[in-house]
């Protein structure tokens, strides 16, 4: 019974989330939070269960809840809401709140708190699941009906990840198979996923293994739930393996290692980055007053920067302004995450020395 609760619940969330879905690579609702109205919860702790949603997703960091600072916040919860309202989906009460970014931002800087932006890498999933009855093996799709599919993507939206499955369909099968998965075989899958233009791959396997028992007095043996896995980020890998009684708990421990590697080198550190300073950047290819003030635009919206003025124009090339609160790395690292705007690169295919670039709509 409560696994089917917790599964039921599990759908009910992603059936919000799924309301607020994006463009891949950027992440809506980053400061909107739902919380499931049960008997013990009231208005006031959703307000709190709400604001803890969006300070995990807007630091990346699952341990900002740990800050005194922030604890201390948490009960004045209500000052930091925009608006809320009560849905009733599946037969369930959903308390659904947006909270003021202004004031979540600043509360996160005032903790010394990283701060990510919506913009971010976009994931890709590949995930074989064992099923303990026959030991078969099989993928998970995008059009997968499947409890594991679901909590995964529901996991990854309390984050703020940008994560999906593959498609699965004739182009993904005759590239991949559910054994290349399985082994965690990266070549193949690297090359099946090109097709998705993503920035990071998790390749994983999910099954049950019984075991041995702790003493003579246990009747059963345990069923352990067991989640191996590899992530890939550019020229970086990283694997593991979690182990626990419950199925939701490899899942979340999976997804929180996920988002926390992203936002490590994604999320602005508002330590270092205290003190805003200056920086001068070119784009070409730009004509005509409304492209300069559209790059003008999309500048001023990356998380790394404060402000943005146009310096001066010459023919079609276009020098920008830019007050940073971030380092030149995290906004180098948040412009190679959209393809509008790409580095200039030397006959080598090396960035050139200059912050120059290319805008390509």
């Amino acid at each position: 019974m409560l696994l089917r609760n917790n599964f039921r619940l599990f759908c009910l969330l992603l059936c919000l989330s799924l309301f607020n879905t994006a463009l891949a690579g950027e992440v809506a609702s980053l400061y909107n939070a739902n919380v499931l109205m049960t008997n013990s919860i009231d208005q006031d702790k959703a307000a709190r269960e709400g604001l803890k949603q969006v300070l995990v997703k807007v630091s990346g960091n699952r341990d900002v809840l740990k800050q005194s600072l922030i604890r201390a916040n948490l009960a004045k919860a209500t000052d930091f809401l925009l608006s809320y309202q009560f849905n009733v989906v599946q037969q369930s009460r959903v308390y659904t709140a947006r909270y003021d970014q202004s004031k979540v931002d600043k509360l996160l800087r005032t903790a010394d708190l990283p701060i990510w932006g919506k913009t971010r890498p976009a994931t890709l999933i590949w995930l074989a699941e064992q099923s303990n009855d026959d030991f078969n093996r099989v993928l998970l799709s995008e059009q997968s009906q499947s409890p594991i599919k679901d909590q995964v993507l529901q996991v990854a939206s309390e984050r703020g990840l940008d994560m999906s499955f593959p498609l699965l369909d004739l182009d993904d099968l005759m590239k991949v198979s559910a054994y290349d998965v399985w082994g965690r075989f990266s070549s193949p899958v690297i090359k099946a996923s090109s097709r998705y233009q993503v920035e990071s791959l998790v390749i994983g396997r999910i099954y049950q293994s019984k075991e041995p028992m702790e003493s003579p007095d246990d009747e059963v043996a345990q069923a352990m739930w067991r989640l191996d896995w590899s992530f890939i980020l550019g020229n970086e890998q990283i694997q593991g393996s979690f182990a626990d009684l419950n199925q939701h708990d490899v899942i979340q421990q999976l997804v929180d290692t996920v988002a926390d590697h992203l936002a490590s080198r994604y999320a602005i550190d508002t330590q270092t980055s205290a003190v805003s300073h200056w920086l001068e950047l070119t784009v070409n290819n730009v004509s005509g007053l409304e492209v300069y003030e559209n790059v003008r635009l999309f500048l001023n919206q990356l998380p790394a920067v404060g402000d943005v003025s146009l310096s001066h124009i010459s023919g079609r090339k276009g020098t920008y302004k830019l007050r940073m609160i971030g380092t030149e790395q995290d906004l180098i690292n948040a412009l190679n995450l959209d393809n509008r705007i790409q580095r200039v690169v030397d006959q080598f295919g090396q960035p050139v020395a200059e912050l120059e670039f290319v805008w390509t709509p």
